[in-house]
């Protein structure tokens, strides 16, 4: 019962880390994604999985406002042909950003991330030399980090619970 306890202690302190993660990146500035140049995408390669047949796009992008802004996910900010959500970032950190997050498409025909400027790829664009798959976008690597920390508080509360004496029963 105890270790159970402790662990949900654990638990709401994980949870209490992500809110403060969500409530500090919260301070940028939302952006209507207008102005010359404010945040322009690029794709930086193509790789051609053949295990799969499919093609992976690595993109990154160039914000040039002094402090971070937010495009969310739609109309000015969006895939063609669609889904126009295909794991995307929506918060902008100030200055240029490689290897932001990849993308999945068949290779027939372009893929295009619009922002107030466009980047296309296609299946001859310049090749990556590795797959740049399995990275994801800035929520996918918290998650996994609050994953983390979660199992090894976890961890270091179950051993703290084993090496605690039980009181032995009187006899007599």
């Amino acid at each position: 019962m105890m270790v159970i306890r402790r662990l949900a202690v654990a638990g709401s302190l994980v949870l209490l880390a992500a809110g403060g993660l969500v409530i500090a990146s919260a301070g940028s500035a939302t952006a209507d994604n207008g102005g010359p140049g404010s945040v322009k995408p690029f794709l930086e390669c193509v790789y051609h999985d053949t295990h799969t047949g499919q093609y992976n796009a690595l993109w990154g992008y160039t914000n040039n406002y002094t402090s971070s802004i937010t495009i969310p996910i739609g109309s000015g900010n969006s895939f063609s042909p669609g889904p126009a959500n295909q794991g995307q970032v929506s918060t902008f950190a100030a200055g240029t950003h490689d290897n932001v997050f990849s993308t999945t498409w068949s290779g027939s025909g372009d893929l295009t991330w619009n922002l107030s400027h466009s980047a296309t790829a296609s299946s001859t664009s310049t090749a990556c030399t590795t797959n740049p798959v399995p990275i994801g976008g800035s929520s996918t690597l918290t998650w996994i980090l609050l994953g983390a920390a979660f199992i090894a508080a976890a961890v270091v509360i179950t051993r703290r619970a084993r090496r605690q004496p039980t009181a032995s029963p009187s006899v007599g």
